[in-house]
C-alpha cells in the first residue's frame, strides 16, 4: 500500500502540463511494446525494462526480479501468438522529466489457450542517459466474461 501512496503523491506533484518531448517519447515506448508483442520480439520488449524492476502481477507476491518475470511472461505470450495491446489513459511526468507514471488499459487475446481478457497496467519509468526504462510494472487482469 505504501508504494501506491508514493505513486499517488508523485502523480499529484507533477506538472499538469506535460512536456511534449516526454509525452511523445513515452507514447513511442508504448507503441514499441505493442509492436514487440505483435512481432513476437521478446528481446525488443526486454529493452524497455531497466536492470532492476519491481514486478507486481495478480495473485503473486511482489518481486524485485522483474526482468526475469517479464521475460518469462513475454516468452509465454509470444509463444502462444498472443494479441496484447496497451493504451495510455494517464501519463504523469516529473517536472525534471526523469520520472514518469503511465497507467492504461491492457487487452489480451490468446486463442490457443482460450484467454480473452482486459485489465489495467501501471508503469513507473525512469529516464537515464536520455532513455526511458520501466522500473516498476504492476498489472491486473479481469477474468474472462462468463467465468
Amino acid at each position: 500500500m505504501h508504494i501506491l501512496v508514493t505513486l499517488a503523491m508523485l502523480a499529484a506533484t507533477t506538472s499538469s502540463a506535460l512536456a511534449q518531448d516526454a509525452a511523445s517519447e513515452l507514447a513511442e515506448m508504448n507503441d514499441r511494446f505493442n509492436s514487440g508483442i505483435a512481432t513476437q520480439d521478446v528481446a525488443g520488449l526486454m529493452e524497455l525494462y531497466g536492470q532492476e524492476v519491481m514486478w507486481i502481477a495478480p495473485g503473486t507476491p511482489m518481486s524485485w526480479n522483474g526482468q526475469a518475470e517479464a521475460k518469462q511472461l513475454f516468452n509465454y505470450m509470444t509463444g502462444h501468438q498472443a494479441d496484447v495491446t496497451h493504451d495510455i489513459d494517464h501519463l504523469f511526468v516529473s517536472d525534471d522529466e526523469t520520472l514518469a507514471v503511465m497507467i492504461g488499459d491492457v487487452r489480451a487475446n490468446v486463442e490457443s489457450i482460450g484467454l480473452k481478457g482486459e485489465g489495467t497496467y501501471l508503469y513507473v519509468l525512469d529516464k537515464k542517459e536520455g532513455d526511458w526504462k520501466i522500473v516498476g510494472d504492476m498489472w491486473n487482469q479481469l477474468p474472462n466474461e462468463g467465468q
